[in-house]
């Protein structure tokens, strides 16, 4: 073979390897800085007073979630810690806080409040430290047993 020749394939191949290695990591940020999203548990809640406990897995870690958001019409909020505290009291139990982050980012417990919510599907915001999350949730015009309209 001809040694230009094989000086020739030898540039091309390594100046190849560096582009595919960049890339490959180029593509894998997409991919981890692309939307976030959340699947929620259960999706579709009833309204009910003062709270629901709902489990969100995220697409990726956006750090601490320091905010849930839905449209102004959707009537669903965030509970507050003074509503977990009463609703805890009325069961004898220990209060739990609004938001809990699981160790690896990916799964959060929130409790929403959702007295105020208006029956149908909405798109909510989990706000985190470091990014957003989104989410579809349903809410169904059943109110929950001793709800009072």
């Amino acid at each position: 073979m001809n040694r230009y020749l094989v000086r020739s394939l030898r540039a091309g191949l390594f100046g190849v390897m560096p582009l595919a290695f960049l890339a490959s990591t180029a593509s894998a940020q997409e991919e981890e800085g692309g939307a976030c999203t959340a699947d929620l548990s259960p999706a579709s809640i009833r309204i009910e007073s003062p709270a629901i406990r709902v489990t969100a897995r995220l697409s990726r870690n956006v750090g601490q979630i320091t905010a849930v958001d839905g449209p102004g019409a959707s009537g669903v909020r965030l509970s507050t810690s003074a509503e977990l505290e009463l609703m805890a009291k009325a069961a004898q139990e220990d209060p739990e806080e609004p938001i809990a982050l699981s160790a690896d980012g990916h799964t959060a417990t929130l409790w929403l409040n959702t007295e105020d919510a208006e029956p149908g599907s909405y798109t909510i915001t989990l706000e985190g430290e470091t990014g957003t999350c989104t989410s579809e949730i349903t809410i169904d015009g059943l109110r929950a047993a001793g709800v009072r309209d």
